[in-house]
């Protein structure tokens, strides 16, 4: 197997109604249809918040505030085809919000216990009890 690819995501957190963004994998991108958080791969000379700031401006025109980025916890997870090292931040923002879809086609602001509906990627999965 190759090596591990390294990718960030966030937790984008609504305080006021106590739900995250989950977004879903565009037709034309690997794990197409699956929801996660958004986020990707780490670029050689990129911290991890480098990255994160990047990758959620290009996926969802959002600009994100390193200083507020709280950092929860790293898991690796093996798929059939690659190997990832995946670090999730949380970002806390006062409400929710509309991102523009870039990337992904669909978006869901939820609580984490309405999660189990979506068909979420399965390196995400790890991360939901510590959200909670």
């Amino acid at each position: 197997m190759a090596d591990k690819i390294k990718v960030v995501a966030i937790a984008i957190f609504s305080e006021s109604e106590k739900k995250y963004l989950f977004v879903r994998r565009g037709p034309d991108q690997s794990g197409a249809g699956f929801w996660e958080f958004a986020g990707g791969k780490v670029e050689a000379g990129e911290s991890e918040t480098q990255a994160l700031v990047r990758e959620i401006q290009e996926e969802l025109g959002f600009s994100v505030e390193t200083e507020h980025l709280q950092y929860v916890s790293r898991h690796t997870h093996n798929y059939p085809t690659k190997t990832v090292d995946l670090a999730l931040y949380k970002y806390t923002v006062e409400k929710s919000f509309v991102p523009q879809l870039i990337e992904h086609d669909q978006f869901a602001w939820l609580a984490i216990s309405d999660v189990p509906q979506l068909e979420l990627s399965a390196a995400d999965i790890y991360f939901l009890p510590l959200l909670v």
